[in-house]
This record gives C-alpha cells, sequence and structure tokens, in this order.
C-alpha cells in the first residue's frame, strides 16, 4: 500500500456555501489546531528518524554480527534472523534515510534523477515485502520445531533455509519490479519533480497495486503469524499440562523449548503491530477524505489531521525495522550472553559462559 504522496482534498463537489461571518469566526480556534498538527509533525520527523537510524543501523549490524558467532552458526533460525537484520538495515538506508535528508533541501533527494527515483520505489516496496516474508519462514520452522520435532532436523536444513530465503527473494523481485519500468521522473513547475505512474500504468499501479501489496505484505503475513503464534503458545501449553508425567529432564526440554520460540514472537508480533496502522490509515485514506468536505479552515484542519496521523504511522513502521536487535536481547537469555562475551571479554561475566553453554543447543532442537 503506498505510503508515499497522500494527498488531502480540499474541496468537494457537494457545492456547499457557508455564511461568511459562520467561516470567518471559526477560522482563529481552527487555524491555532492546523499549526499545533503541523508542528508537532515537523517536531516527530525532525527527531524521531535520528532515533531510528541510530538504533537501526547499530542495532541490525550487531544481530547480523552476533548471529554469525561460533554459538549461533549451527542453526538454521538464525539465518531467517540475519536475512531480517540485512532487509531491516537496507530498508533504512534506502529509504528512511533519503526521507530525512531531503527534509533539509527543497527538492527530495530521490527526485534528482531518474533512476533514483525509480530505485527508491521500488526498494520501498521490496525490502518491506522482503522483511515480512522471511518472519512467514521463520514461524513455520517454529511450528515445524514445536509440533512435529522429530522431523524437523529432516524437514529444515540450512540448504532448504537457503532456498526459501533465495524463492522468496526472487518471487519479490517478479512482484515489485514493474515499478522500475512503471514511473518516471517529471517536472511539476518551480523546479520541482515527482515520479509518478506512467499513464499506461497508472490505473495498475494507483488503484490494483496498493491491494497487491496489502495481500503480500500485510494479509497473508499476519495471517501466517498469528494463526502460527496461536498454534505454538497452544502446543506449549498442552505438553505443559502433561509435564507432570515426565521426568526432570523432558520437563526441563520442554521449559527450554519454549523459551526458544519467545524471541520468534516477539519479533512477529511487533512486526503485526507496528506496520499494521500505515496500511489501515492508508486503505481508509479514500473514505476519509471523500466525507463531506468543508472549504477553507475546515479542510485544512483535515488534512493537517491526516498528514499528522500519516506521519505517526509511517515512522512506526520504521521503528519496526529498528528494534529487532532489543527484542533479542530482551526476549533471549542466549544472545544477551552474546552481547555480553562480545563486549565484555569471557571474563567479564562469570556467568556469561555457563548461559551461553547451556543454551548453545540448537534453535532446532528436538
Amino acid at each position: 500500500m503506498s505510503t508515499y504522496g497522500m494527498s488531502a482534498l480540499t474541496r468537494g463537489s457537494s457545492g456547499n456555501v457557508y455564511d461568511s461571518e459562520a467561516v470567518f469566526s471559526t477560522i482563529s480556534p481552527v487555524r491555532k489546531k492546523v499549526e499545533l498538527y503541523e508542528r508537532i509533525d515537523d517536531i516527530l520527523w525532525d527527531v524521531v528518524p535520528v532515533v531510528i537510524l541510530v538504533i537501526g543501523l547499530v542495532g541490525n549490524t550487531l544481530s547480523i554480527v552476533i548471529m554469525s558467532r561460533p554459538s549461533f552458526r549451527e542453526t538454521t533460525t538464525r539465518l531467517y534472523f540475519q536475512a531480517l537484520a540485512v532487509s531491516d538495515l537496507a530498508f533504512l538506508i534506502a529509504v528512511l534515510l533519503p526521507r530525512y535528508v531531503s527534509l533539509f533541501f527543497e527538492t527530495k533527494v530521490w527526485d534528482v534523477n531518474n533512476w533514483l527515483c525509480k530505485s527508491h520505489i521500488f526498494l520501498s516496496y521490496w525490502l518491506m515485502h522482503l522483511s515480512a516474508w522471511y518472519l512467514v519462514g521463520v514461524t513455520i520452522e517454529r511450528l515445524i520445531a514445536v509440533h512435529v520435532p522429530h522431523k524437523v532436523k529432516q524437514w529444515v536444513t540450512g540448504t532448504k533455509v537457503w532456498i526459501y530465503l533465495v524463492s522468496v527473494t526472487l518471487v519479490m523481485t517478479g512482484l515489485n519490479i514493474h515499478l522500475v519500468f512503471t514511473v518516471e521522473l517529471v517536472p511539476i513547475g518551480n523546479d520541482k519533480f515527482a515520479c509518478p505512474s506512467i499513464q499506461s500504468f497508472s490505473f495498475y499501479n494507483n488503484i490494483i497495486f496498493p491491494y497487491v501489496d496489502l495481500v503480500f505484505y500485510m494479509c497473508i503475513p499476519t495471517a501466517v503469524i498469528i494463526s502460527g503464534n496461536i498454534s505454538i503458545v497452544w502446543r506449549i501449553l498442552d505438553a505443559r499440562q502433561s509435564t507432570s508425567q515426565m521426568t526432570n529432564a523432558q520437563t526441563v526440554q520442554k521449559y527450554k523449548l519454549s523459551q526458544m520460540t519467545i524471541t520468534l514472537m516477539a519479533v512477529t508480533m511487533i512486526f503485526v503491530l507496528l506496520n499494521g496502522p500505515v496500511l489501515v490509515l492508508t486503505l481508509l485514506q479514500s473514505g476519509w477524505l471523500n466525507v463531506e468536505v468543508v472549504i477553507g479552515t475546515e479542510a485544512s484542519l483535515k488534512a493537517a489531521k491526516l498528514s499528522l496521523g500519516n506521519t505517526v504511522s509511517v515512522l512506526v513502521m520504521f521503528l519496526n525495522s529498528s528494534i529487532n536487535f532489543l527484542l533479542y536481547c530482551l526476549s533471549g537469555p542466549r544472545f544477551r550472553a552474546e552481547v555480553k562475551i562480545m563486549f565484555c571479554g569471557s571474563h567479564a561475566s562469570s556467568n556469561s559462559t555457563e548461559i551461553s553453554r547451556a543454551l548453545a543447543t540448537d534453535y532446532n532442537e528436538k
């Protein structure tokens, strides 16, 4: 769903005419609200992207490095999380960074060159889709590990994970590659440029593709993630109910298995929560703007509200690409132990090595 190029309709076709005194009497308070919304919007874009970029660039880089360490190398789950970190890192660099830099110039960074324009739009969609479907893959892997643990080593291997990652990358490339050939940089006056669809593909890009984007970026991944997590929780709770009849070793095994799924569940559910608003807002935008539209400052107030809502939802979406490292630290004792060892050395904490060894079993542990 397009999140770039939001516009506010300031006059409708109903031909409503309002008394001039009534309009004049509402200008002052409404204008103050408009200015307040615009000020909040500007503050958010001035401050929040810097925080997101710093956390995201550092966090995703550390995630890639830490999951390359020896104790993670034998797991297949780390391949998904590394791929996710790469796509999130690229998304922040290729999409958020240019948007933030453009705040300091009269022209958007990607509107200075036709290929920059094309690549910016393509990468915006492509990288979002990749992240969503990498999470689908790791959710399916966890489902297999929890429900049929005796088959996981056979069904989930490093080679098969790589085949999935490459296949998803190719499919998402095919889904979005048309954006490279169906948008063009055009002048819009006053030395400014825009990157709209060419006329022959305008209907597909503006009417059909937003729903294709919605299905592949949000609907299918969200359905898999939510149903998968519910199934995982149900299976673990069901297993725990029978632990009273198991040996201590079996009980510990079930407990460790549930701990290994916490990181996945945290990352996937945060993805759903933080990416949902931008798509919902975009879907509702046309309906919101086509209700009874008034003239003058009331229309400006509606436009200011829409702009602020769009800003918040887009920044929340970008936030999702920056916080996975923090989620790994909060939900994974094994990951925390590796962070301690990496930065503090093996002698910094007497328990770090023991924790790392205790949790050094494969994420696909039976």
